[in-house]
């Protein structure tokens, strides 16, 4: 698993090599939800999609070798003034994902 740092933003993107593909995110907060976008070597994948505690953000249609997941405490909806604290952005291989 790796945790990928996020500031407390209502927007912010960045990119990450991951399993040798690059990945570019957007977190967005929107009317007090979080949504993810994710692009994967250049096609999107996933959309404005809702951030939901402990859920997969990449659809299995989509998985390669692995999946992007926000933790939080109680599973509570992720907001970004928690991302430095209990909320937390991380990458699990399918391996990790198998034996989670």
């Amino acid at each position: 698993m790796k945790v990928i740092p996020l500031k407390q933003f209502p927007r912010q993107s960045f990119s990450v090599v991951l399993e040798n593909s690059l990945y570019e995110l957007s977190l967005k907060e929107c009317n007090g939800i979080m949504a993810v976008t994710v692009v994967r070597d250049g096609e999107t994948i996933v959309s404005n999609r809702r951030a939901v505690a402990g859920a997969p953000v990449i659809p299995s249609r989509y998985l390669n070798s692995g999946n992007f997941f926000i933790l939080t405490n109680n599973d509570a909806l992720p907001y970004y003034t928690e991302f430095e604290g209990s909320n937390v952005f991380v990458w699990m291989t399918n391996e990790e994902i198998d034996n989670a």
